[in-house]
């Protein structure tokens, strides 16, 4: 799967998207996140995908889902390599 573009507006086919329809706030979605962090391998896939390629967040949660990423990088990484940036875009930069 490539990590590059990741979406996080409800419903889309994203690792780190809530389920279609979802309404949450910040802090509901860093909730969500948690709960699915132990279930979904795919998650920390993601996060460690940065050290083939930069990764950038778009859509509602892009800040979280980037601070997200980013934490689980650092905690599970290679100390070794040097990642590439994982960046979230603001929606006035999508267009």
């Amino acid at each position: 799967m490539d990590y590059s573009r990741i979406d996080t507006t409800p419903g889309t086919r994203s690792p780190l998207s809530p389920p279609a329809g979802w309404s949450g706030d910040e802090s509901d979605y860093r909730a969500l996140m948690r709960g699915r962090y132990d279930t979904a391998c795919w998650i920390k896939e993601a996060a460690l995908a940065s050290y083939r390629y930069p990764i950038t967040v778009t859509g509602p949660y892009a800040a979280e889902a980037a601070e997200i990423l980013r934490a689980i990088r650092d905690k599970h990484g290679f100390r070794v390599w040097k990642p590439f940036e994982i960046r979230a875009q603001q929606r006035e930069e999508a267009a």
